[in-house]
């Protein structure tokens, strides 16, 4: 995306989000701003383990969840 709309959509995102990226992308989607996709390579996790696992997942979905509600309320507000 370009600088202009990411600035843009960064002023709106408070500055403690718990989930960042999933703000950018629904500001994104609302400004209906272009966007150009570029395929990124992914290659599976070869060692280590999950260290979100049962009720820290929870946790986090709850918290997610609650701050996405919270978001979404105070960025309907303002148009982009």
């Amino acid at each position: 995306m370009r600088t202009d709309v990411l600035k843009q959509i960064l002023r709106r995102i408070p500055k403690t989000p718990f989930a960042p990226n999933v703000a950018i992308s629904g500001l994104l989607a609302l400004s209906r701003a272009r966007v150009k996709n570029v395929p990124v390579p992914h290659s599976n996790r070869q060692t280590g383990e999950v260290s979100i696992k049962k009720w820290k997942l929870l946790k986090a979905a709850a918290k997610s969840f609650s701050a996405g509600i919270m978001f979404d309320s105070a960025a309907s507000r303002y148009a982009l």
